[in-house]
């Protein structure tokens, strides 16, 4: 419906944006502990539940902004990565990315190298790559675990690679 108000939109993302963005964030290590230690049942169990409960408001955001955006078209086109991370499971710490202004920001290209740069930009760049960097640590330690002939033998050797 192209005469829809983005009044209604608006309010709904600058209620939940800041929540949202705090869930993806805590999204990525509760997908990757399971991977360092080994856990109780009953915390894999708590770390399931709570990686489900994300996922279900992630579908309720999108849904509820889908519903809401003035043009549904454009929504669905500028909003693919939260999409992939409803419909494809192992996609979701890409959410991160969706809040963090990543994917937008790698679209603007060299014009925006100044604004990074610029006074809250090293902060970001910096909590990007903190992200990067951990989350890359992760995934090596969950793929070289138990890896025959495998130089990665913990966080801390994974966290080494990721750095260097």
């Amino acid at each position: 419906m192209q005469g829809r108000s983005a009044a209604g939109y608006d309010r709904f993302s600058a209620a939940v944006d800041g929540p949202m963005m705090v869930l993806a964030l805590t999204m990525a290590p509760l997908l990757v502990v399971p991977f360092l230690w080994d856990l109780s049942v009953a915390a894999k169990n708590a770390v399931t539940s709570a990686t489900w409960v994300i996922w279900a408001l992630f579908v309720v955001e999108y849904g509820t902004k889908l519903y809401l955006a003035p043009d549904r078209r454009r929504f669905l086109r500028t909003h693919v990565i939260d999409l992939l991370v409803i419909v494809v499971p192992f996609l979701r710490p890409l959410r991160v990315l969706r809040v963090l202004r990543v994917a937008p920001a790698m679209t603007r290209g060299l014009r925006d190298a100044r604004a990074i740069v610029g006074r809250k930009g090293i902060k970001f760049t910096a909590l990007v790559a903190v992200v990067v960097v951990f989350a890359s640590a992760g995934t090596e330690t969950a793929l070289e675990r138990g890896v025959k002939d495998s130089n990665i033998h913990g966080f801390g050797d994974a966290l080494w690679w990721a750095m260097t």
